[in-house]
């Protein structure tokens, strides 16, 4: 199971929670995960899964109007992405974050 916060720090969590943003993990049909950080939904179709699989991503950060903002393949991606979102909003971001990244916003 992909852990949708994994590589990110303290204070890009703390970044995170000052704009809103939630997250939750899709698991294949069978599967169930507990976790105090976000919930869990089964992907009881299985066209979840395959999207994630046919993209090679684990991770997608969706904007309100449910448009894909950006995605990432690995943990190492992650905290791009999330650059890449605070860069968006004019916050601080990590080191180097998102200047590696392009998202579709």
């Amino acid at each position: 199971m992909v852990r949708p916060r994994a590589g990110l720090d303290a204070t890009t969590r703390a970044a995170l929670a000052d704009l809103g943003v939630s997250c939750a993990s899709i698991l294949p049909q069978g599967r169930s995960a507990h976790s105090r950080e976000c919930p869990a939904y089964v992907d009881v179709t299985g066209k979840y899964g395959a999207w994630f699989k046919a993209a090679d991503v684990d991770r997608i950060l969706v904007r309100p109007d449910d448009y894909i903002f950006g995605v990432a393949r690995h943990d190492g991606e992650a905290p791009l992405l999330v650059g890449a979102l605070l860069a968006h909003f004019g916050r601080s971001r990590l080191s180097g974050a998102g200047e590696q990244l392009r998202s579709t916003a």
